[in-house]
């Protein structure tokens, strides 16, 4: 027998009664619309064996079936042979799953066929327990490829993170000093730099912000790019420790209250308004080189290609369960298992992608954020 159900004993004493006393119904009589003809059952055979099970949904079915050889190895409890199922038991399984899709009205397995087999892989209540916890599990991380897409979005973190930490390191503004002694005198040659103008104040640098930020000033809001800071004041005043500067943030025309400070590696950083440092580079001295920018454009190229995916993967899951319901056969709280864990991803891939492309498109305009050094006045 390929399907197995549980039917456990009758609880209430009333329905106990009428199982030992009323009489058996040997055949129950079926409308003649409801009939299956010998033809029509014929036609099935023929037709059900051509359905198609395509290579996605092959490859879930296999991490199922390693699933579930994996929670029997780990079940020390458990006889191995009750988490056995031949080669024969899983060919007769797709061959349902084949059944499913055809009275669904489809031409090839979709993802809720394989829910089916959750009747098909245990031996005794006790592996079924074990079995339903692994398809519970399947259905929240391998149906519709949450676990995929949750995967792709933390290897772009990773790799943005790992981009904006080579940038960092690359291009932050470092402190010189001349030592004599023990003392240390903190300097910083703004020489090199352009200079510009920003309303009616001549004279200033341009340095860009190498951290995406919520911003580095209350006025301000949304990423801080650049900001454009008084060569004069910042040679008197940016000598050690922390210190306040009027400047400008972005294309904005109006003086903000800015902090910087040197690190404890000598590296020049801004605050941003929840207080953490953001690495500064200066335009004009420490610009990438165009072999860097193609590095680093190509990487970030890299993440949003991945991002692209994860986007593609949730609209074919939503496509794919919108397209699956209502299914004829699935148990409902699998379903809804399934339905439930997709929400949950696409609020997730929702709220992570918003944050990236932001992140990405930041990387990829850096070199722009140096540019600009023909508005500069010399």
């Amino acid at each position: 027998m390929l399907l197995r159900v549980f039917v456990n004993r009758i609880q209430e004493k009333k329905n106990f009664k009428l199982m030992l006393t009323e009489p058996s119904q040997d055949e129950v009589a079926v409308a003649d619309k409801l009939k299956i003809s010998h033809q029509e059952y014929q036609d099935w055979q023929t037709i059900i064996p051509t359905l198609g099970l395509p290579d996605a949904i092959f490859e879930k079915l296999y991490t199922l079936k390693q699933r579930v050889e994996n929670a029997g190895s780990e079940q020390s409890q458990f006889d191995p042979s009750e988490f056995y199922v031949s080669d024969r038991r899983w060919k007769k399984a797709v061959r349902l799953l084949k059944a499913a899709a055809f009275f669904n009205g489809r031409d090839e397995v979709a993802p809720l066929d394989l829910l089916l087999l959750e009747d098909c892989l245990w031996h005794s209540p006790e592996s079924r327990d074990v079995v339903k916890t692994v398809m519970q599990a399947f259905a929240k991380e391998v149906l519709f490829d949450q676990q995929e897409v949750l995967a792709l979005l933390d290897d772009v973190k990773v790799a943005l993170a790992d981009i904006e930490q080579d940038t960092a390191e690359a291009l932050t503004y470092r402190q010189e000093t001349a030592n004599a002694g023990l003392t240390r005198k903190a300097m910083i040659d703004l020489s090199q730099s352009p200079r510009f103008t920003v309303n009616q104040s001549r004279d200033l640098v341009r340095f860009v912000l190498l951290r995406a930020n919520p911003s580095v000033s209350e006025q301000e809001k949304g990423d801080s790019r650049w900001v454009y800071l008084d060569a004069a004041d910042i040679e008197k005043k940016l000598k050690t420790g922390s210190t306040d500067l009027y400047g400008y943030v972005n294309k904005n025309n109006h003086l903000c209250r800015l902090t910087l400070e040197w690190d404890a590696q000598h590296a020049l950083v801004i605050k941003d308004i929840a207080n953490r440092p953001v690495p500064m580079a200066l335009v004009g001295v420490n610009d990438p080189s165009e072999e860097q920018l193609t590095t680093w454009t190509q990487q970030t190229d890299h993440a949003l290609e991945q991002l692209q995916h994860a986007q593609f993967l949730i609209r074919r899951a939503r496509s794919q369960l919108n397209a699956g319901l209502p299914h004829l056969f699935a148990q409902p709280d699998l379903l809804e298992t399934a339905s439930a864990s997709l929400v949950d991803v696409e609020h997730e891939v929702k709220t992570q992608i918003n944050n990236l492309e932001r992140q990405v498109n930041r990387l990829a305009r850096l070199g722009e954020f140096f540019s600009g050094a023909s508005d500069a006045e010399r």
